[in-house]
């Protein structure tokens, strides 16, 4: 990364980051281990999940101003199967049944308020899901 990109992300207290997760399994069933396990597919490597965040922590130890932040996090992988109820991309597993899928898990801005009450107040994660069409 751009060391004025990357400087910029720090100077910001916005972090990137995610994980990869793969899983594999050994069955005499030909094709499918449904519906008793886990894994979908006998026999075979599978990317479980592809995770990918980005965010922004509010500062709540400071006292002298209205601070916010936001979390972005997207899944990729089977593992959608069983995250997909927030609406987004739900055409995937309910319409299409793809094997593999992507969903947004995680949407929200938060902003911090220090003078509402002695000691300062976080608002609610405030969800973007209310923009998902059902």
């Amino acid at each position: 990364m751009d060391n004025s990109i990357g400087q910029w992300l720090k100077d910001e207290r916005i972090r990137m980051y995610g994980w990869v997760n793969a899983s594999t399994n050994w069955t005499t069933n030909k094709n499918t281990n449904g519906p008793d396990s886990y894994w979908l597919r006998a026999n075979r490597i599978e990317l479980d999940q592809f995770v990918f965040k980005i965010e922004r922590e509010v500062d709540s130890v400071q006292q002298d101003h209205i601070d916010w932040g936001f979390r972005s996090c997207i899944l990729y992988g089977q593992d959608y199967r069983f995250t997909t109820a927030g609406g987004w991309g739900g055409d995937q597993l309910f319409i299409h049944n793809l094997l593999y899928g992507w969903d947004p898990i995680e949407q929200y801005f938060d902003i911090y308020f220090p003078h509402f009450f002695a000691g300062g107040t976080d608002s609610p994660h405030w969800p973007l899901g209310s923009l998902s069409r059902h």
